[in-house]
């Protein structure tokens, strides 16, 4: 709560203080599965921060990596200025990216995919491989398979973040559906971070000029 706090970037609530056993943290608003209704623009918005967040979370200037083991919507809230927090912060691995670059543990510097283990529709990881890589595609796993996939893995937004993609988006980026998949289901090294560059991309290039504070 301290070490990475919403002053300096960190999309966490604001953390006020403890006693004892009880910890207060700023709250942030409503959860990120209350706006499964909203405007298409609105939900690319958050799909977009989401993407950003995983990338943030994966490659920092701390040298520490934040792996959240759990992606459901309900784990997220919005705040009054359409930002996006992650508040549930109980199920979070940190890697010291840093001291791995130094130890280097067998097979430290190839890029690790989460294979689920053999699951095709469960989010699933190793500990240990998180702990033994510098780069791992955990997170893009975490937000296209738990948020943004056409079935994702977090309850109560059927369809995903992105679901009913209007027409004219996807007459201007006919690829947005395969990038969703491909960021959620890719086995390759590097598949996924490369299918969430180019939805990052898609999602600004739709966002541009548009002023996200005037959708509902």
């Amino acid at each position: 709560a301290t070490a990475f706090t919403k002053s300096s970037g960190w999309p966490f609530p604001e953390y006020y203080g403890a006693c004892g056993r009880l910890t207060a943290f700023e709250y942030i608003g409503s959860p990120l599965n209350s706006y499964y209704g909203s405007s298409w623009l609105l939900r690319a918005s958050f799909a977009l921060q989401l993407l950003e967040l995983a990338k943030k979370f994966s490659k920092n200037k701390s040298g520490l990596a934040l792996y959240p083991t759990d992606w459901s919507a309900n784990n997220f809230a919005v705040s009054a200025r359409k930002e996006v927090f992650l508040v549930d912060l109980e199920n979070i691995v940190v890697v010291n990216q840093t001291y791995i670059q130094e130890t280097r543990p067998e097979g430290w510097d190839t890029e690790h995919a989460a294979d689920r283990f053999g699951c095709k529709h469960c989010f699933s990881y190793s500990a240990v491989d998180l702990c033994n890589h510098v780069h791992t595609d955990h997170n893009y796993h975490g937000v296209c398979g738990g948020l943004l996939a056409s079935n994702p893995y977090s309850p109560g937004i059927a369809g995903g973040l992105l679901h009913h993609v209007p027409r004219d988006v996807l007459a201007r980026h006919p690829m947005l559906t395969n990038l969703i998949d491909q960021c959620w289901q890719s086995g390759k090294a590097g598949g996924r971070e490369g299918a969430a560059q180019l939805l990052m991309e898609i999602l600004r290039s739709e966002l541009d000029d548009v002023d996200i504070q005037t959708l509902s």
